[in-house]
C-alpha cells in the first residue's frame, strides 16, 4: 500500500483549509493511512505524523505501521490526556477529526482546541480503490465464493443453523482468515428476517435457506448472499428466480456516472411489477472496503453517483413475515462502462 500517497493527500487538504492538524481516531482509517489499525493518529502540515498508541499495541504498531512517530501511552493514562498533550506539544489549535465521543468532544475544546468535523474527507478518500486495494477485494471475494459453495453443499436436512455456522467457522480458522462480519444462517420462515442469527433449529426438506457471509482478507472485506431450497419447493424456487431477475436488471444500469438511487430503482421497479411491492424492504446495497459497509449507499433517496473504482454490492431481496424470505447478494467492482463481478458463480 502506498501510505506515503494518502498521507501526502491528507496534508494537503490540510493546507487548504487552514487546520493544524488532523485527529484520526476510526481505527480504520487509521489503518488505511498507516497500515496499522487502532491507536490515535495526527497527521500535521509539515511533519511526521504521531501515531498515539497503549502500551499494551506497542509492538503490534512498531511491526506494522508505516510512515509515523510512535508515541506510547503510559499504563493508565487516559488517551484523552494523551491526545491533549500531543496537540499542545504541536502548538495546535484548529484540529479536524473523523470521530469524537461527546465527552471526548466537550474535554478538547474546554482546553482551547478548535474542532472541525473532517470525517466526510476520509470517507471520501477511502471510496475509491486503488488497484492493490482491488487485489485485496478480489482475493476476499474468491475465498467467501469458496466458503458458500461449501456451506450449499453442506446444506442437509437435519444439519442446524448453527451446524452450517461452525463448517463456515472451522473453513476460516483452518486459513487463518476472520469474517467481514457475524455470519447470517437461516432456515425456513426465519429467512424472513434479514439479519436473523443461527440457531439450532434443523433445516426441513423443501425448506428455503439463506446464508449472508464474506471473507476479511488482509483487512478488506466481501460480501455475498444466497437464498435457495434443501430439495424441491416450487413456490419459493419462483421468488428466487424473480430476485435473480431484479438483481440482473439493477447490475445492466451499473457503470460510472449512474446515480445510485437509479440502480435500487431498477430492481424496486421490477420486483413491484412481479408483485412484490412493499416486500423489497433495505436497501439494495453498500459500498465494500475496509468497513463492510461503506459510502456509497444504493437507496431510494441516495442522490451519489457510482464513481469508477468504487465496489458495491447489489442484493435485492423480498421478505413475506413469518412466512419466508429471499435475498441474493454479490460484490462487484464498478467500471467506467460497467461492472466486474467478483463473487458471482
Amino acid at each position: 500500500m502506498n501510505y506515503g500517497r494518502r498521507i501526502k493527500m491528507v496534508k494537503e487538504r490540510l493546507s487548504k483549509e487552514n487546520v493544524d492538524v488532523f485527529m484520526l481516531t476510526e481505527p480504520k482509517n487509521v489503518k488505511y493511512l498507516t497500515g496499522f489499525e487502532g491507536g490515535v493518529l495526527f497527521v500535521f502540515p509539515d511533519s511526521e505524523p504521531t501515531l498515539l498508541v497503549p502500551m499494551l499495541s506497542l509492538e503490534d504498531a512498531e511491526d506494522e505501521a508505516q510512515g509515523v512517530q510512535i508515541e506510547p501511552l503510559q499504563v493508565g493514562e487516559p488517551f484523552r490526556r494523551g491526545i491533549a498533550k500531543v496537540l499542545r506539544d504541536a502548538g495546535a489549535s484548529t484540529v479536524f477529526y473523523d470521530g469524537l465521543s461527546i465527552p471526548d468532544y466537550k474535554s478538547l475544546e474546554s482546553e482551547g482546541f478548535k474542532l472541525k468535523d473532517g470525517s466526510n474527507y476520509l470517507s471520501t478518500l477511502r471510496r475509491t480503490k486503488d488497484p492493490e486495494e482491488i487485489r485485496l477485494i478480489r482475493e476476499a471475494s474468491r475465498l467467501t465464493r469458496e466458503l458458500m459453495e461449501l456451506l450449499v453443499e453442506h446444506a442437509k436436512p437435519g444439519v442446524t443453523e448453527c451446524g452450517l455456522a461452525k463448517t463456515a467457522d472451522a473453513f476460516l480458522r483452518d486459513r487463518g482468515l476472520e469474517y467481514a462480519f457475524p455470519i447470517i444462517v437461516v432456515s425456513g420462515p426465519k429467512t424472513s428476517r434479514p439479519h436473523g442469527k443461527p440457531s439450532l433449529r434443523k433445516i426441513l426438506e423443501g425448506e428455503p435457506v439463506t446464508i449472508d457471509a464474506g471473507v476479511r482478507y488482509m483487512g478488506y472485506c466481501a460480501d455475498m448472499t444466497r437464498s435457495f431450497t434443501v430439495g424441491r419447493n416450487p413456490e419459493y424456487e419462483k421468488v428466487v428466480e424473480d430476485v435473480q431477475k431484479a438483481q440482473e436488471r439493477a447490475l445492466e444500469t451499473v457503470r460510472a456516472g449512474v446515480l445510485c438511487k437509479d440502480v435500487d430503482k431498477a430492481a424496486r421497479e421490477f420486483l413491484d411489477a412481479r408483485g412484490y411491492r412493499g416486500l423489497f424492504i433495505h436497501s439494495l446495497g453498500h459500498g465494500v472496503g475496509l468497513d463492510i459497509h461503506e459510502p456509497p449507499g444504493l437507496n431510494p433517496s441516495s442522490d451519489e453517483k457510482l464513481m469508477e473504482g468504487d465496489v458495491i454490492t447489489i442484493e435485492p431481496g423480498v421478505y413475506i413475515r413469518r412466512k419466508y424470505g429471499c435475498r441474493i447478494e454479490d460484490t462487484v467492482l464498478v467500471l467506467k462502462d460497467g461492472f466486474e463481478p467478483l463473487t458471482r458463480v
